[in-house]
């Protein structure tokens, strides 16, 4: 079969090739010279092959990437056939097979490829590398889905490789290829645990900052979960709040790590000696003091537990614990607001003995530390709101002192906004908006 013209390939790379430096990185001019590589070779499997037309193929199939990505296959072989160099090369025969060559390389094909020469660039442009793979899905969801954050990218990564090459993926092989056989071997294995899934995204995209780390560890560990005191609600909601409050106060990753991952040993399969193998042995004490040990115990054993031996933790450890105690809190407290009523029943133990508990966890926390820390006075205030029933008696009795109706449904409306405004800060929202409230401020 020879090999490729010395025209047609000075061309290709003079003209067409510096094409791709406009797509991603992962239909950049690697991957096509990759492509051009094993097209070539699975050539060899095929009889009355032209070398030229598979060449041109490989360097062709994804040129209009950057101007469509969801049709750039048309549009490619649109390009080629339109290309009047070309015409020189190959005749018109020639140059419809490598039209169609060019429009059936997709994966997601309904149909089978029209030619040998679809088939070997539809094979040939078959990844065979998780690293590759992967590199090739952050960079495309960060240039075409750049409001999405970390877990979100994750997760649409995860989902394509499922769709793609799991076990019942639509993508595949024209060609005798051993490579692409291990790859798909590969993926099944890493797709059966999400968690090591989520570690080789990470490390593979350098991406390996602990504390995010920590947030899309606990979101997958809690996943399904949902929030005691409020069943419409999952439980990451919590636990991403705690996290984004002590980032909030100034505190270090680790200690906002702990503030992710606080609820993962005693609320998910995972253990103690999981976090510690995870996230080192830092984090895994900050987590284990923030978490109850003995579950068998009844409800009073064990917060009674908790109130003994908070007082003697460090403050890193403390701080930890007080942004969860806030949390559950400021919920409860915007709860009562939205609803017009002081309602315990999503608890085990009813307003006395709760009172008695956060306000035990309050006083073991303050005790030996300076309890005009921001955050335990922050603890403070909301302790007052929901157990004292604590409220601005100058708004209440003065300024609305003739219209409580008025002045409560206001306080609903106000504590609406405040619950917008933190589910807002949690999510990832490709456009701002706008919450108006008319009336009195």
């Amino acid at each position: 079969m020879g090999i490729v013209n010395e025209q047609l390939k000075d061309y290709i790379e003079q003209q067409i090739l510096p094409i791709y430096e406009k797509n991603d990185i992962g239909h950049g001019i690697k991957h096509i010279q990759y492509v051009v590589k094993r097209s070539l070779e699975f050539a060899n499997q095929f009889p009355h092959i032209n070398l030229d037309m598979v060449y041109t193929i490989a360097s062709f199939h994804d040129i209009a990437h950057h101007i469509d990505k969801d049709n750039h296959e048309i549009l490619s072989a649109k390009l080629f056939y339109e290309n009047e160099m070309m015409k020189k090369f190959f005749d018109d025969e020639q140059r419809r097979m490598i039209k169609e060559a060019i429009e059936d390389h997709r994966a997601s094909l309904e149909y089978e490829p029209r030619s040998d020469y679809g088939k070997i660039i539809s094979s040939a442009d078959r990844t065979t590398s998780i690293e590759s793979v992967l590199k090739r899905t952050h960079s495309y969801t960060i240039k075409h889905y750049p409001d999405l954050d970390l877990y979100q990218m994750v997760e649409r990564s995860y989902n394509y490789l499922v769709k793609k090459y799991g076990s019942s993926g639509y993508a595949k092989n024209y060609c005798y290829d051993k490579d692409f056989e291990q790859f798909k071997q590969d993926v099944e294995v890493i797709l059966k645990n999400k968690w090591e899934f989520i570690k080789k995204y990470l490390e593979i995209n350098g991406i390996m900052n602990l504390k995010e780390k920590a947030k899309i560890f606990a979101i997958n560990a809690h996943m399904g979960q949902i929030r005691k005191s409020e069943p419409d609600k999952p439980m990451i909601i919590h636990l991403i709040s705690v996290g984004i409050l002590l980032e909030e106060y100034g505190y270090d990753d680790a200690v906002i790590a702990a503030g992710y991952l606080h609820d993962v040993v005693e609320d998910t399969n995972y253990t103690i000696e999981d976090i510690k193998r995870e996230f080192g042995d830092e984090v895994a004490n900050l987590v284990m003091g923030a978490s109850e040990p003995n579950k068998s115990l009844s409800w009073e054993e064990r917060k009674a537990h908790t109130i003994e031996e908070t007082k003697t933790l460090s403050l890193r450890n403390k701080v930890v614990i007080c942004a969860d105690k806030i949390n559950n809190l400021e919920d409860l407290m915007l709860k009562f607001q939205k609803s017009g009523k002081r309602d315990f029943s999503a608890f085990k133990r009813g307003e006395n003995q709760q009172s008695w508990y956060y306000t035990g966890v309050y006083k073991s926390l303050i005790y030996g530390e300076d309890e005009n820390l921001p955050i335990f006075k922050r603890l403070k205030n909301v302790l007052d709101i929901v157990f004292n029933e604590k409220e601005d008696l100058y708004l209440r009795d003065t300024i609305f002192d003739d219209n409580r109706e008025y002045y409560e449904k206001l306080k609903q409306l106000h504590a609406q906004k405040v619950e917008l405004q933190k589910l807002k800060a949690l999510c990832s929202l490709p456009k701002p908006f706008v919450i108006e409230f008319s009336g009195t401020p």
